[in-house]
Parts: C-alpha cells; sequence; structure tokens
C-alpha cells in the first residue's frame, strides 16, 4: 500500500501580484515623490542686499531725510570705517566720516559704530553684513525673510534680525520657511497638511505653516516607515513578517504600502526550516526526510518541498529521517519492511502481515505490533543461562553424563501460520524446547563407546558414501528428519540444521581414565608419526643433496665452457689485431720507404744540378779550378783515411820535397816520415819527441 504523503511545492512570489496579498494597499514608489504643494525656487527665496558702500548705507539709513549734523572744520570727528549714530527728534540717523557739528537742538550725537561689525542694531536701525556661505534669519511685520549675502541695511521699527545661519546645513527652518538640502543615497521625510511625503536628494524650499521634516532615511535600508508609508526592500534569502489589517502576511521582494493598517514585524532568513507568523506556518521539508504535522487534527505527512500554511487549525510538529522503519504521528503511521522481515499488525484483532515494502497505517485501529525476522537465525542449545560454559548436560546409554555445545539453525517460512499458532514471542522457547528434547532422546540411545571412537565433533550437512557413517552425522540426520517436517507442518518454521562442535564427558574420574589411553594412543600415535617425518626429511635430504650435485656439475660445465668461448675468442680478437697492425706497420714502412727514396732522387739531382752550376762557375775562374782540386783531393784523403788512426809529419827541408801541399798524396808509404799503418802497428815515440815535432804536424 503505498502511502499518502502530500508533496511539496517551492512558492515563489510575484512583485506583480502583491497587491491582492496585501488588500490593495500597494502603491508605486513614485507617487510618494510627488513633490510640494507650495514649492519656492531657492534664489527667488533670498533677500538681496541694498548697499555696498558707507555712503549707500548712509542713504538708505536716513532715506529721504536730510542728516540733522554739518560739515565743520570743528566738531565730533567720524573716523573712516565708522559711521556716527544720531537721534533726532525720536528718529535714528546716521553720518559717515568727517567731522560734524550739530545746528538743531533736537539733534543729539548718540555714539559711533565700526562697519567692521557684522550686525549694528541701534533701536530701529539695523546694519547687517552677511558673509559668503551664511544666511540671515530676520523678521518684518511677523513675516520671516532669509537674507542672502552682502550688507543689508534696515531703519524700521518692525523689522528685526534674529541670527546667521549655515547656508549648507541640512534643514534650515526660519518661521514658515523650510530649506531642506537631502543628500544624494537619501530620501527626506517631511509631512505636509498632515499627509507624509518622501522626497529625493536635492535642494527643496517651501514656505508653509503645515510643513513638517521628520528626518532622513538611507534608499538602501530594508525597511523605510514614515506615517502610513512602508517600504520594504526584503533581501534575496529573506522574508518580511508583515500584518495587513490585522492578517499576518509573508513577502518577499520590494513593496512601497501606504496604510494605516500595515504593520512590519521582522525578518527572518528563508533558510530556516520553520517560519512561525500568527497563522501563517512556513516549513521547509529537506530531502531524505519527512515532515509530521497536525490540520484540522489530523495528523499529516509531508514530502521534500517548501510548504506554507495560512490556517489556525495547522500545527507544524517536526521533521523526521525517512529511512526510520516507523514513523508515528497520532494513528497515523509510516511502517516500512525491509527485505528477510515482516511486519506483524493487527487490524480490528485480525492479524496482518506487512510484507517487505512501504506501508501507511492510517486507522486508530491498525495496531502495529513490531517485526518478524524470516532470516536464517542461530539459537545455542541450553536449558538456561545458568549452565556452565553454555554446555547441554545428556545422559547416554549406559548412563554417562555428557556435555554437548550445540546449535540449531532455523527461519521463519511461514510467518502468518507461525504467528497463528506459536506468537511473536514464543518462537525461540519452542525452537530450543524442541532441540533439546529431541537431542536428548538421541544421546540416551547411544553408548558411550560409540560416541568417544569419534574424531571429528562437528557434524557433516552432506554424508559420504566412501566413508562409514559417523555418530555426529547420524545425530543430524535423525534430527532433521524428525524436526524438519513436523515443525513445517505445524508452525511454518523450517529447522535447517544442526551443528554439535564438542563434547566432554561430566564424570573427572572417568574422563582422566580415558585422557590417560587417550595420551597413551596419542603418544603411539606421535612415535609413529616422528618416524614417517625423519623418513620423508631423510628422503627430502637426499633429494636435495642430488639436485645440489646436479646444479653444481651443470654450473662447473657452464663456467669452463663460457671460460674456454672467452679465451677463444681473445686469441681470435689478439690474432686478428695483430694482423692488422702488421699490414698497417708493412703499409707504413714501404711508403715511408717510397718516400724516402723521392726524397733522395730528388736531393741526388739537386745536388747534381748544384755541382754543375759550381763548376760552371769555378771553372770560369783559375782559382776556382785550383779549388776545386783541393777539394777533390780532401775528399779522397777523408774516405782513404776512415777507421784508420795516423800520423803525419810533413817534411819541410827534406830532400825531394816539392813548395806543393799536396805533393805527398804522390809519395809511397815508406816516403813518408813517420807513417804508421795502423792503430796497432803505431810507432813508439817518447814524449820529448813528440812534443819536438809537434809543431810540424799537420
Amino acid at each position: 500500500m503505498e502511502p499518502k504523503v502530500t508533496k511539496g511545492e517551492t512558492k515563489e512570489k510575484n512583485p506583480s501580484n502583491f497587491k491582492s496579498a496585501i488588500d490593495d494597499h500597494e502603491i508605486d514608489i513614485n507617487e510618494l515623490f510627488q513633490g510640494l504643494e507650495s514649492p519656492i525656487e531657492y534664489s527667488k527665496l533670498l533677500v538681496p542686499p541694498n548697499a555696498t558702500n558707507i555712503d549707500e548705507i548712509v542713504k538708505v539709513a536716513n532715506g529721504d531725510q536730510t542728516p540733522s549734523a554739518a560739515s565743520s572744520v570743528v566738531g565730533t570727528l567720524i573716523k573712516p570705517g565708522k559711521v556716527g549714530i544720531i537721534d533726532y527728534n525720536g528718529k535714528i540717523q546716521i553720518i559717515g566720516p568727517g567731522r560734524y557739528i550739530f545746528l538743531n537742538p533736537r539733534a543729539k550725537f548718540v555714539s559711533v559704530a565700526s562697519l567692521k561689525k557684522s550686525v549694528i542694531n541701534y533701536e530701529t536701525l539695523a546694519i547687517i553684513r552677511i558673509s559668503r556661505g551664511e544666511v540671515g534669519l530676520a523678521t518684518e511685520n511677523g513675516l520671516p525673510y532669509i537674507l542672502g549675502e552682502g550688507i543689508h541695511v534696515r531703519n524700521s521699527r518692525t523689522f528685526q534680525f534674529k541670527k546667521t545661519e549655515n547656508v549648507n546645513q541640512q534643514y534650515l527652518k526660519h518661521g514658515s520657511i523650510h530649506i531642506l538640502r537631502i543628500p544624494l543615497g537619501s530620501y527626506g521625510l517631511v509631512t505636509e497638511n498632515a499627509v507624509p511625503k518622501l522626497l529625493r536628494e536635492g535642494v527643496h524650499v517651501t514656505n508653509s505653516n503645515v510643513f513638517q521634516f521628520d528626518g532622513l532615511e538611507l534608499i538602501n535600508q530594508p525597511y523605510i516607515k514614515h506615517g502610513t508609508i512602508h517600504i520594504l526592500r526584503i533581501p534575496k534569502g529573506k522574508v518580511a513578517l508583515v500584518s495587513d489589517n490585522n492578517k499576518p502576511k509573508l513577502l518577499e521582494g520590494t513593496h512601497c504600502i501606504n496604510s494605516k493598517v500595515f504593520t512590519f514585524q521582522d525578518m527572518q532568513e528563508l533558510s530556516q526550516q520553520v517560519i512561525k507568523y500568527g497563522t501563517i506556518t512556513r516549513f521547509r521539508v529537506r530531502k531524505g526526510e519527512v515532515g509530521l504535522g497536525w490540520e484540522n487534527n489530523e495528523p499529516v505527512f509531508f514530502q521534500e518541498g517548501i510548504y506554507e500554511k495560512d490556517s489556525p487549525n495547522f500545527t507544524f510538529e517536526k521533521c523526521v529521517s525517512a529511512g526510520e522503519k516507523i514513523i508515528t504521528l497520532g494513528s497515523k503511521k509510516i511502517v516500512t519492511v525491509f527485505d528477510g522481515e515482516v511486519g506483524v499488525s493487527y487490524l480490528k484483532g485480525k492479524l496482518v502481515v506487512l510484507r517487505p515494502d512501504r506501508h501507511n497505517i492510517e486507522s486508530a485501529e491498525h495496531v502495529f505490533q513490531g517485526f518478524l525476522s524470516t532470516q536464517q537465525q542461530c539459537l545455542h542449545l541450553v536449558r538456561s543461562t545458568k549452565d556452565k560454559d553454555g554446555i547441554l548436560t545428556c545422559d547416554t546409554k549406559d548412563f554417562v553424563e555428557i556435555g554437548l555445545y550445540a546449535d540449531v539453525y532455523y527461519k521463519i517460512k511461514d510467518p502468518e501460520k507461525t504467528l497463528m499458532v506459536v506468537g511473536m514471542d514464543n518462537i525461540m522457547t519452542l525452537v530450543r524446547e524442541t532441540a533439546i528434547a529431541t537431542l536428548n532422546s538421541i544421546i540416551r540411545s547411544t553408548a558411550l563407546g560409540e560416541i568417544a571412537q569419534n574424531k571429528e565433533f562437528a557434524a557433516k550437512s552432506e554424508k559420504q558414501s566412501s566413508s562409514p557413517s559417523l555418530f555426529f552425522d547420524k545425530v543430524h540426520d535423525e534430527f532433521i528428519s524428525k524436526l524438519h517436517d513436523s515443525f513445517m507442518e505445524q508452525f511454518g518454521i523450517h529447522i535447517m540444521n544442526i551443528r554439535i562442535e564438542s563434547f566432554k564427558i561430566m564424570n573427572k574420574e572417568l574422563a582422566n581414565n580415558i585422557s590417560k589411553q587417550a595420551l597413551v594412543t596419542a603418544q603411539t600415535e606421535n612415535q609413529l608419526v616422528n618416524l614417517t617425518g625423519q623418513t620423508e626429511i631423510a628422503t627430502v635430504q637426499m633429494k636435495r643433496d642430488a639436485e645440489v650435485a646436479r646444479i653444481k656439475a651443470e654450473g662447473d660445465a657452464i663456467r669452463l665452457k663460457t671460460e674456454t668461448d672467452a679465451r677463444n675468442k681473445a686469441t681470435m680478437d689478439t690474432a686478428q689485431a695483430e694482423a692488422q697492425s702488421t699490414v698497417i706497420r708493412a703499409r707504413s714502412e714501404a711508403r715511408a720507404i717510397e718516400l724516402k727514396a723521392e726524397a733522395e732522387a730528388k736531393a741526388i739531382l739537386l745536388k747534381a744540378d748544384a755541382e754543375a752550376k759550381r763548376g760552371e762557375m769555378i771553372g770560369q775562374t783559375s782559382l776556382g779550378s785550383q779549388l776545386a782540386v783541393f777539394d777533390m783531393y780532401a775528399k779522397m784523403v777523408t774516405s782513404s783515411m776512415q777507421g784508420v788512426e795516423k800520423v803525419i809529419y810533413l817534411p819541410s827541408n827534406e830532400r825531394g820535397a816539392t813548395n806543393n801541399p799536396m805533393s805527398f798524396l804522390t809519395m809511397q808509404p815508406n816516403m813518408i816520415p813517420g807513417f804508421v799503418q795502423s792503430s796497432t802497428q803505431a810507432p813508439q815515440s817518447n814524449s820529448k819527441k813528440e812534443e819536438k815535432t809537434k809543431s810540424n804536424k799537420f
């Protein structure tokens, strides 16, 4: 059943429709700026000065009368910049600078006044100097006047000067005259003939007894009130709480209202979840929430959205999370049933099972009781919570007390049948008591030896056909066969499985004996396991040694092959390098020989050419021919004496000697005195002989 929930809509205000919202009191803001009823131009309001110098001051003050004083070289002296005041027969006269005598006995000299003073007042005489930036306030015949800058002269009993004022002040009032200077960005609040008005920036002048200045307001103020005038500039994201003719309203945007029955209360943020004002309730239901409220004493649910109710019979309660399983407001409920469970409710006393879904309950006669899980449940089997360590005690066939740690698994298959027969609160008690009784009956029909011979303590869900049936498998099968069908038919409960985790013998003496026997058995089995392990270890170790030897042999072979290949490659590289070096060296030597031969040939040619030219040049002179002969002989002697040490004595006075220094070349060796044929056969001579012939050695 789909629940009824009011859907929300965001209510946006349209400024063009606000007149209906505030009972036709909304006006155009321009209607408030119609101006004053009797405005005056400021320049025409000012009274201009009537004198500029002393002569004009005297003339204006005396009017048509002739002063009762005459100029003279003697008499009363009036200095420049001053005037003299004379009382003549009750009338006031003034005279300018100079010397004067008074011929008329009814003329009386009163005093001297300096024109430097801003104001000179004596009975009916008034001389007023208004400075720049000021105005003077005066009355004449009871009427107000504004005096402009300059010199003003009056000689009248009906004239009265009040004071001077700064011309730039915002508001100047003098009698019925009002001068208002409104700065930029402000409104002037005035009342004329009891009618509130607004004035824009600028200078406003009026002469009216029914005019009143009430102050200034900034244009950007959110709320401006002046008499019956209300100007609201509601910022975005806020709402104004107002009352029009005693009716509460919420406004957004900009409004100009002229009404005596309109009042402004406050401004609040639109982001607030609830705004309550009078009979108006504005609330926001966020995404993922459900709003709860009462309308005409009936509970109402609201979905996501923004709502505005204007009713004295509406009350907003709160917002709750839409994910809550049970949302209750009065007799109305929203129940969310998840998968894996059902809801239990009664309508007029009759059971109504709520399937997984979201259900709306609106009748007060429809009572919701709670939730019932249809998922698998695990129930630990104990008779009471006082059982020690959560162990279920049972007696075997031979009256031995044993303790079992067991759990039973079940789930609700037919909720209607379960609730009708068992009830919501008795399901666990029924399953526990029945399971304990059934398990107890199975254990009582079994001897202790059948239980103790089992090595596995967890019941198997499926039996293996190749292995013999164990006791706990037998318990599992008998338990399921006894309870499964009966529980399903009678109570709508599916008994799925039973699990026995462990058991122990409760008799300590018997348990100790069995433990000792089990210890001996365990020791024997342990020795067998150790021997088997040692055998396996030895086998593995031998396999490991063989594998290590094989790996080592393969490694040596690979290393030897690598070394041989490296040596062969190195030899080949060396031979190839030497061959290349030999070829390069042979080429270099051949090239060197070739270059040397070419150089020697060129040298011989050059030398031959040089010898030829030299011979030709030498042959042209007698001395040259002789030098050539001597040179040839010198070369012959040098070449013939290479490798032999010889001492030659040249005889100077011996017979047969000639004057030719080269004649010795024609001599026989035995004819040359002191000739030594070889270094080994040198003649023995003493030092004295050598010294004697030293001067003759060549």
